[in-house]
């Protein structure tokens, strides 16, 4: 997975390198980890910076526009083709939007997640508005 963070706090949890101070939270969540990963990564990678969860165009894009189209489809689910507005046929559009646009970009997979909950009914298939019904069924 491609991806970069700010995040050292939570990261320190998964770092063994990194000397943190042990606390109840480091030592529960360690056990789940790779559990908590396998379910969350598939996720993020597929809807992060697309159009259902739009990242903002600063320089942190570089190496997804770096892989090659053929890696992006076949190791990712993703494409760099803007012409593919089709997130159902096997590839994710990548979608970067600069400062300047109304639509509002996500600095993180769990900010767009949970815009979504917030969003959604509880109703189940009942896709939230301005949500795309093709995420509907991963969130």
């Amino acid at each position: 997975m491609v991806m970069t963070t700010a995040d050292k706090g939570l990261q320190s949890l998964c770092d063994d390198s990194t000397t943190v101070q042990h606390d109840a939270l480091k030592d529960l969540y360690k056990p789940y980890q790779v559990d908590i990963d396998t379910k969350i990564i598939p996720y993020a990678q597929k809807w992060m910076c697309s159009q259902q969860c739009a990242c903002l165009k600063d320089g942190n894009e570089q190496p997804w526009l770096d892989i090659s189209e053929d890696d992006l489809k076949t190791k990712y689910g993703r494409t760099n083709d803007q012409n593919d507005k089709d997130d159902t046929d096997g590839t994710v559009r990548l979608h970067f939007i600069t400062a300047d646009v109304v639509e509002v970009p996500f600095n993180s997979f769990s900010d767009c997640y949970y815009e979504w909950k917030n969003d959604w009914n509880g109703v189940k298939d009942d896709t939230p508005a301005l949500w795309e019904s093709s995420a509907q069924a991963d969130f």
